[in-house]
């Protein structure tokens, strides 16, 4: 699959940027969710049932706030391969009395704190809701492919386009990975824009030093790239 890095960027990202990044570099992107930022000081286990519960209060409120999910998703699959990490760089090997691991168990106990329903639900209704934690780790997977290989300012302008790659899981992570390999190496305006966009869009996920940022000589760099030589809205 070969795309090239005009695909990655919404086109309309100056319009974008000016109508928002000024109320985000002063209150941020979590508003009062801080709780879910990797700044929180909490217990691992803790720090992913926030994450997790944070996904569910989008899922139901919030649909079309899609930054914002797309953030809450990455770091809930963060969170979860640190506590699997830390599990097994610790050797641990905690069994239940039915022989489920670790891992497995504080799933439920987060599922059981957040869905008020799990107690009283049957074994199918606790799959479902198995597989939707599992399912919005595994997009949270593949959105940190991008960020780890284009920055966190993908989150903040990805591409329509872009953005229903990652939705379509008949799409392989390898070929996300071919998408920010070639925009890496191809000399193009929309590194330019990343490479200006990615720091203060880190700060926003990490809920932490955002305001530090002089948005208005951003924006100025930013408009002196030029276009991406790309007509449409995204």
């Amino acid at each position: 699959m070969d795309f090239g890095a005009k695909i990655c960027i919404r086109s309309d990202f100056i319009q974008f940027l000016e109508m928002n990044l000024p109320r985000w570099s002063q209150y941020g992107l979590w508003g009062r969710d801080k709780s879910v930022s990797l700044t929180t000081s909490a217990q691992a286990h803790l720090k992913l049932q926030h994450a997790y519960s944070y996904v569910c209060s989008l899922d139901s409120r919030m649909k079309e706030d899609a930054i914002r999910r797309r953030m809450a998703i990455v770091l809930l699959y963060l969170e979860f391969e640190r506590i699997c990490q830390g599990t097994k760089s610790r050797q641990a090997r905690i069994k239940t009395a039915v022989g489920r691991g670790y891992i497995s168990c504080m799933i439920d106990n987060i599922l059981e704190s957040t869905h008020p329903e799990w107690r009283t639900s049957n074994n199918r209704a606790k799959a479902n809701m198995r597989a939707h934690f599992h399912n919005q780790k595994r997009y949270g997977k593949r959105w940190w492919i991008l960020v780890n290989g284009l920055g966190h300012g993908i989150l903040l302008l990805c591409s329509l386009r872009l953005a229903g790659l990652v939705r379509n899981t008949t799409v392989a992570t390898a070929s996300l990975c071919k998408i920010t390999q070639a925009a890496n190496s191809s000399e193009s305006e929309t590194m330019d824009v990343l490479k200006l966009v990615n720091p203060i869009s880190e700060s926003l996920f990490r809920n932490d030093k955002y305001q530090n940022y002089n948005t208005k000589q951003l924006l100025e760099q930013l408009r002196g790239l030029g276009p991406l030589g790309y007509k449409g809205h995204e």
